[in-house]
C-alpha cells in the first residue's frame, strides 16, 4: 500500500470481513487488478497476505497480458504466503485454445523456485477438484 492513510481503513475492512465469519479474501477483481502496475499489485499482495496472516485464506489474482508477467506475479504471491492463486488469460488479444493452455502450463510449472513449493500442487488440485465437483449435469 502506498500510504498509512490508505492501508489503515483497508486493513480494518479485511479484519471486519474475517470477524463476520469470512474464511478469507480474494484479491482478484479483474478490472481493478489489471489497471495496477506490477509494483502496486505487489504492494496489495504484500499487505493483504501480511494483514490476513493465519486468520484466513488469501487468494491472489496473478493473471496478466503475458505469461512472463503472470509468472512474476505468481512467484511474488507465493513468496508473500498466498494460500491460492487465480489467473485469467490475456484479454487484450484473441488466443486460440493451445495458446491459452500454454499460458496456464507456464504458470503451473513457473520456474525452478516453485519446484519445492506447493504452488503446482494447489493449481493441479484445484483443477482436479473442478473436474470432480462440476455441475450435477456434467457440463462445465
Amino acid at each position: 500500500m502506498t500510504s498509512r492513510s490508505t492501508s489503515r481503513p483497508f486493513g480494518r475492512e479485511l479484519h471486519w470481513l474475517l470477524d463476520q465469519g469470512a474464511d478469507g479474501v480474494v484479491m482478484a477483481m479483474v478490472s481493478e487488478t489489471l489497471r495496477l502496475a506490477s509494483d502496486e499489485r505487489d504492494a496489495v499482495c504484500d499487505f493483504v497476505c501480511q494483514t490476513i496472516g493465519a486468520r484466513g485464506a488469501t487468494v491472489i489474482s496473478v493473471g496478466a497480458e503475458s505469461s512472463f508477467v503472470a509468472e512474476r506475479h505468481a512467484r511474488h504471491a507465493e513468496r508473500c504466503g498466498a494460500t491460492m492463486l487465480m489467473a485469467i488469460p490475456p484479454v487484450a488479444v484473441a488466443l486460440d485454445e493451445e495458446a491459452i493452455a500454454d499460458y496456464y502450463r507456464r504458470l503451473i510449472s513457473r520456474g525452478d523456485d516453485s519446484r519445492d513449493r506447493t504452488g503446482r500442487q494447489w493449481l493441479r488440485g484445484a483443477a482436479d477438484e473442478h473436474r470432480t465437483a462440476g455441475p450435477p449435469d456434467g457440463r462445465v
